[in-house]
């Protein structure tokens, strides 16, 4: 997503942290979802809180060792969030 940004901080040694972004303005019925990457595969981080004009932080918790994840990545789900990603990654970074 063009212009899109986020910075996430997360303790190593609890796994306890916060994501900032900003991202496009949802269309009604989305929100966005936080993923762990582990060998490729996804690991559901939580739902992110989101201000109308796409913005917002959430406190957050890694599903386990940081240390065992290779990234992270947000996407864009129905409301209520998704078991697996539906849409591509809109940001994300390596750990």
């Amino acid at each position: 997503a063009p212009g899109a940004m986020g910075r996430i901080y997360i303790d190593p040694s609890t796994g306890d942290g916060m994501i900032m972004h900003r991202l496009p303005p949802l269309p009604e019925g989305s929100c966005y979802q936080l993923w762990f990457v582990r060998d490729g595969e996804r690991v559901d981080g939580g739902i992110l809180r989101t201000n109308p004009d796409g913005s917002g932080y959430t406190l957050i918790h890694a599903p386990g060792p940081i240390q065992q994840f290779d990234g992270v990545g947000v996407t864009r789900e129905p409301v209520g969030g998704s078991r697996w990603p539906t849409t591509d990654r809109l940001i994300g970074s390596e750990i």
